[in-house]
């Protein structure tokens, strides 16, 4: 179908930095909103942050701070809204990690991203800064050997602040409620396979006066799994979670940047993305009951219809393929390859 002449509109150059403006506000707004938990005195104040907004992700919080700190993260700043399982003495307990909180609604909040602006433009101005769920853990071509920042200089080299990437859902062979971390198991090695076809991009919009905002990436073991004859299931998993938050940026949704020249260019990275734990069931419950995420929690009644039908549930099937090393999402075409000596 063409796009409307109103909808090309609200995608024009101006009506994006009204948009921005917007969010700015509004993020501003929500700083009152969140209390200061406890600044960790030892955290570094220099190197590279992460922001985390959290509710009950006890079961993932291990992997993904060991994942991180391996990747050369010196901060953790997380934000938590009303855990009632024991993350935030997980938080406390550990020496690079600031806790803040807040009772606000997460929908509200443009499901976080207005209190992650507010962090940010608080206490991160001008810094490299990784934005990150908890169950997101970014990999890029050659992360064993080159932490972020390596990878920062990369891309200030190439004239970039940002690394845009495809959330990627990982998950086991056998039933996802059967896959219960320990503290100490890492998640690659529990959840080590991915949809190896059926993704597609969708091209951006290309008129003269119209402002592509994000690459739409589609597909994955969530949309084939849980898409029907009646009810779709599309899945939005391009993400910028890397980038340099100077005075014009902020996170307008969870799944694009402001300026959206961010969203797009080389190299590019991926979210592992953990959803698919033993908790799945119990999460997407919680989200129906609470009426907390996007179109009144549409994607999380999608996850119940099935799980009902089907509680031991697999997303396992014939084209999965397996996770060994970064090596393998270029591979598979997922992201791209990174040139390393070209910054040497």
């Amino acid at each position: 179908m063409p796009t409307s002449f109103i909808d090309k509109l609200k995608r024009s150059a101006p009506a994006g930095r009204l948009l921005a403006a917007k969010v700015r506000l509004h993020s501003q707004r929500a700083l009152p909103l969140i209390r200061q938990v406890r600044a960790n005195s030892h955290a570094p104040s220099q190197g590279i942050s992460c922001i985390c907004v959290v509710r009950d992700e006890a079961l993932r919080l291990p992997d993904f701070l060991r994942h991180y700190r391996q990747l050369g993260i010196s901060r953790f700043i997380f934000l938590d809204n009303g855990s009632i399982d024991h993350t935030r003495d997980l938080i406390l307990d550990q020496h690079d990690s600031d806790l803040y909180a807040t009772d606000a609604s997460f929908k509200d909040s443009r499901f976080g991203v207005l209190w992650a602006n507010a962090l940010i433009q608080r206490l991160l101005p001008g810094q490299w800064v990784l934005y990150a769920d908890a169950d997101e853990q970014l990999v890029y071509d050659g992360c064993e050997n080159h932490g972020l920042d390596r990878l920062i200089r990369h891309l200030e080299h190439a004239g970039r602040r940002s690394l845009p990437c495809m959330m990627l859902d990982m998950y086991g062979d056998g039933a996802i409620r059967d896959l219960v971390p320990a503290p100490s198991d890492r998640l690659f090695d529990l959840c080590p396979l991915y949809d190896g076809d059926g993704y597609s991009v969708a091209a951006p919009e290309t008129a003269r006066w119209v402002q592509p905002r994000i690459v739409h990436h589609e597909g994955g073991p969530r949309q084939r799994l849980f898409s029907t004859p009646a009810k779709g299931f599309r899945s939005d998993i391009a993400k910028t979670p890397l980038a340099r938050w100077d005075a014009d940026v902020v996170q307008i949704y969870s799944h694009a940047l402001y300026p959206f020249t961010l969203n797009f260019g080389t190299p590019t990275g991926c979210l592992a993305h953990f959803k698919l734990l033993g908790d799945f069931h119990e999460r997407a419950v919680r989200a129906k009951v609470l009426n907390n995420h996007y179109a009144g929690s549409a994607e999380y009644r999608l996850y119940l219809e099935r799980l009902e039908i089907e509680p031991n549930l697999s997303a396992a099937y014939e084209a999965s393929r397996q996770y060994l090393t970064s090596g393998s999402l270029v591979e598979s075409g997922l992201m791209s390859g990174i040139d390393w000596n070209a910054s040497d």
